[in-house]
């Protein structure tokens, strides 16, 4: 079996790389890993230009080099231009980003913005078309999700690949499991051995997560499903691929899928996320920007603190 990590590394270890364009790009080099790095400095025998942004580093569990920025500019002893500025989100946006980026800067002409707090409770009425809803996981995703659509209000999540994971998931633990209880049976036997098999990995918590993240969507989405056919027309609803325009729907996202898009607002399950290291930052930090000009912090904890107040 020769999977795609091994062919980014064969040409590093077979000695394919030749130096041959006078110039090259690296673009988002912030996601790359290591070998995809050296790759691009194999081929080049003139200049290249690296392009990214260090604190948007968000995919170290599939391998992504956080380093290779910092390397890169020492390596090739380049010359830094900062792109500091934003003329996409508003200054209270930024102004909140800047607290986890401090170079972080708004253009002058920038709106001012609004950058909002509210409890779950309130998520499913205040939510409308173009808006998007953004989380760490999947499953709060897929959970808020159903609601919105049971209010009649058009919402899609997305992450093609992630509903076509639950349906083999679905196809797999159904053969012999006809019935929703039968189902939900059978998938917490999965999610018991599956967890128990990811301890014995030497760094067991991102596999951990995705079982726990997949168990929990398929429990919401089984949710007052009347058969396992039911569970599968609602994950090819939910998962189906937005085709054109965002306009007239609700986008349900993890900030990782949500990478490179954007909304005039943008509301953030902030309890979802988490502050234990550099990258986890990184994620807040790349949720909150996703933000044009309305940012809305949504929390369990919210009114409990103004009660207490």
């Amino acid at each position: 079996m020769i999977d795609f990590s091994d062919m980014i590394f064969l040409p590093i270890r077979n000695g394919w790389l030749v130096k041959m364009y006078d110039l090259v790009v690296i673009d988002e080099t912030q996601d790359q890993t290591a070998s995809q790095l050296e790759i691009m400095r194999g081929i080049c025998k003139g200049r290249i230009c690296v392009v990214g942004d260090d604190r948007q580093t968000i995919y170290g569990f599939r391998g992504a080099d956080s380093g290779g920025m910092a390397r890169l500019t020492q390596d090739l002893d380049a010359k830094v231009l900062g792109l500091k500025t934003t003329y996409r989100c508003a200054r209270n946006v930024v102004d909140r980003a800047a607290a986890i980026v401090p170079d972080f800067q708004t253009a002058p002409g920038n709106p001012e913005g609004w950058v909002l707090d509210m409890h779950t409770s309130m998520l499913v009425e205040a939510a409308g078309p173009g808006d998007y809803l953004l989380s760490r996981t999947n499953a709060p995703l897929v959970s808020t999700a159903i609601q919105l659509l049971r209010a009649g209000k058009r919402t899609k999540v997305i992450g093609k690949d992630i509903g076509k994971d639950l349906l083999g998931l679905v196809t797999r633990l159904s053969r012999t499991a006809r019935s929703v209880p039968a189902f939900l049976e059978r998938l917490q036997g999965w999610t018991d051995r599956e967890v128990a098999r990811a301890m014995k990995l030497k760094n067991p918590d991102p596999r951990i997560d995705l079982i726990h993240d997949q168990a929990e969507m398929l429990r919401s989405i089984a949710d007052n499903a009347k058969s396992v056919s039911d569970i599968e027309d609602r994950i090819n609803y939910l998962f189906d691929k937005v085709e054109g325009t965002d306009e007239g729907l609700i986008i349900c996202s993890s900030v990782h899928k949500a990478k490179g898009r954007e909304a005039k607002r943008v509301f953030v399950l902030v309890d979802t996320l988490r502050a234990d290291n550099e990258e986890e930052m990184n994620i807040q930090y790349v949720a909150f920007t996703r933000a044009k000009e309305t940012l809305v912090m949504v929390s369990d904890h919210f009114m409990r603190q103004q009660a207490a107040a």
